[in-house]
């Protein structure tokens, strides 16, 4: 496959815990209005009243005492239209939509009426809350962030911790970071960290004016991407699973702030324990969030709200490994004769990898069912790759597909006859759009008529499916072009769009072009593909040397708009007959072990 490079407490029926909540919610800046008429109030927990707002901003309100699927929450402002907002899960559950104020300008006084309003599900309503925001550059009250899903701190006896710092280089930057420390949201310093956890912080919530990386104990930089999950700051996700190098002893997390030209505007280091066996007695105080400050808003834009579910709902919920992929069964090949390739490979064979369906599959849909069924009896939910568009890869390393539209379209009824009513996750062809520019107008019109009738079969059949266009990555196509073909691909009728399959650009990069598009399309969600981004791109696209894996597979990402981060493509599988490698899709096992070798885990 050609890549281009140019780069988810119920309700509160307890008065002991409304009690609770309420402590927690004064707490954390949420607030709290009157309700109109109604005996459930909506409890509005952004904006606040009276705030100065302007840039993407998460609405978040919720009527205590009531399931999320009992009721319907909708936003209008200054008497206008309703728009609905979604179940969110995060951090406690609410209903919420991202709203874009770049176009709010029709008020002299720059003030403006928001109305949150509940309905029952015979759609009466059942409550209203009113509030006065106004649009500027200067938020005098954000929230703070609800408290992450960390692990409870286990502090260790007698730490020796460093007391967390805080400094800034005096060096040309804008006003507003040069007058603000870095704020760290999670983690808390002295926290014991296990598994995947999120790092939030902020310097100020004009993001594009700075960049923000963490490293550890001095290492190499990450960089983190933008969120609007709450409020604007900077976050990435690490897996802790092998930090282990330090035992019980602390990581110091560091993180640098940087503005446009490269240059360090803050720093601060965050001591932290990871995966600590011991109890302690004296955790290390952590830092507060603060109120942030905006300066710049962005470019005007329109944005509507997608109704958009989570893709999976049951707790515990996991992603399918194939017990026959073929990294596992290289590495048990090697368990004797080379034993610590073996254990190397086991980083590949231990995880989730996409099924890639096409012209190869002789009974697609029996190949499909077989695979559901493989899934449900893990209690697990399995990636299928739908690759197989006429025209596939311009002609290149990947070339193929049906012969033709009525061909295309019959073979993803098979596809849907096997998916059936289970969970599933189906990316809908690799550079489909992307790649597009090589068609001519007719083709390019053929195309996104299949792409959009796939959709449609798929949202008709296959209820448990979710299904997401793939959108190809940070570093190939505008994001206004690619929402506006993501639109002509019928976008706003699946679960969103998939970006950076089988390519390098890193996590952040995607999160950040991703977040971008998204505000342009609908604020549909999207998956990111980390399969091989562990050290970004170089450059090349096709068996690149020097590459390493990245994230592992989750559906708990900690970021609101991305559903997933996948391994769509299996890691070790040739790109093509290019640097040494074999025919495209093919198992090759020392590139697989590269990219293992150089994992950051």
């Amino acid at each position: 496959m050609k890549r281009k490079f140019a780069g988810l407490f119920g309700p509160l029926s307890l008065r002991k815990s409304l009690l609770a909540l309420i402590l927690i919610f004064t707490a954390s800046g949420i607030v709290t209005t009157a309700a109109h008429a109604a005996t459930a109030p909506v409890n509005v927990w952004w904006p606040a009243n009276n705030a100065s707002l302007e840039g993407v901003q998460p609405f978040k309100a919720v009527v205590d005492g009531k399931s999320l699927g009992d009721y319907s929450m909708f936003w209008s402002v200054d008497g206008g239209g309703l728009v609905k907002m979604n179940d969110s899960q995060a951090d406690y559950p609410h209903k919420e939509a991202m709203v874009d104020l770049g176009g709010w300008n029709w008020s002299s006084t720059g003030t403006y009426s928001v109305s949150f309003i509940a309905q029952d599900l015979s759609g009466n309503e059942i409550a209203k809350t009113n509030v006065t925001i106004k649009h500027g550059s200067i938020i005098p009250a954000a929230p703070a962030p609800a408290p992450a899903p960390t692990a409870q701190p286990n502090p260790l006896t007698n730490p020796t911790a460093p007391a967390p710092t805080v400094s800034q280089t005096a060096t040309a930057a804008p006003a507003e970071t040069a007058r603000l420390a870095i704020r760290v949201w999670s983690p808390a310093a002295g926290s014991n960290l296990t598994g995947i956890q999120p790092i939030k912080a902020v310097l100020g919530s004009n993001l594009g004016s700075y960049k923000m990386y963490w490293s550890v104990d001095g290492g190499g930089q990450t960089e983190m991407y933008d969120s609007y999950v709450s409020a604007p700051h900077k976050e990435n996700l690490i897996d802790f699973t092998n930090w282990t190098w330090k035992g019980n002893n602390i990581y110091v997390i560091n993180l640098a702030a940087k503005d446009n030209q490269g240059k360090i505007i803050a720093t601060t280091d965050i001591p932290v324990y990871v995966n600590a066996k011991q109890a302690q007695t004296a955790p290390i105080a952590a830092p507060t969030p603060v109120p942030i400050v905006t300066t710049t808003a962005p470019a005007p834009t329109t944005a509507t709200t997608i109704a958009t579910t989570p893709i999976i709902t049951a707790s515990g919920s996991k992603l399918y490994v194939d017990p026959n992929n073929p990294a596992l069964a290289q590495a048990n090949t090697w368990r004797a004769s080379r034993p610590t390739d073996a254990a190397i490979m086991d980083k590949i064979g231990a995880q989730s990898t996409g099924i890639w369906l096409g012209g190869w599959n002789a009974n697609v849909a029996s190949d499909v069912q077989s695979a559901m069924s493989k899934a449900a009896n893990q209690g697990s939910i399995p990636t299928f790759v739908a690759y197989n568009i006429p025209g596939r890869d311009c002609g290149s390393y990947s070339a193929g597909g049906a012969s033709n539209a009525s061909e295309y379209l019959s073979w993803i009824r098979n596809v849907s006859t096997g998916l059936g009513s289970g969970k599933a996750i189906l990316v809908l062809e690799p550079d489909g759009l992307a790649s597009i520019d090589c068609l001519s107008d007719s083709q390019k019109t053929e195309r996104y008529s299949m792409l959009s009738q796939a959709v449609d079969i798929f949202k008709a059949n296959n209820p448990g499916t979710k299904v997401y266009v793939d959108a190809g990555h940070s570093g190939w196509i505008g994001e206004s072009e690619m929402a506006n073909r993501l639109a002509k691909a019928g976008v706003a009728r699946s679960a969103g769009f998939a970006l950076n399959v089988s390519n390098f650009s890193t996590t952040g990069d995607n999160a950040n072009y991703g977040t971008n598009v998204s505000k342009l399309a609908g604020n549909a969600h999207f998956v990111i593909d980390t399969s091989r981004n562990g050290n970004g791109s170089n450059g090349e696209w096709c068996n690149p040397s020097g590459r390493a894996l990245g994230q592992a597979p989750t559906l708990s990402t900690g970021n609101a708009l991305i559903d997933a981060f996948l391994w769509v493509k299996k890691p070790g599988e040739s790109d093509g007959a290019c640097n040494g490698g074999p025919s495209a899709g093919t198992w090759w096992p020392e590139y697989a072990l590269d990219l293992a070798k150089r994992a950051g885990y």
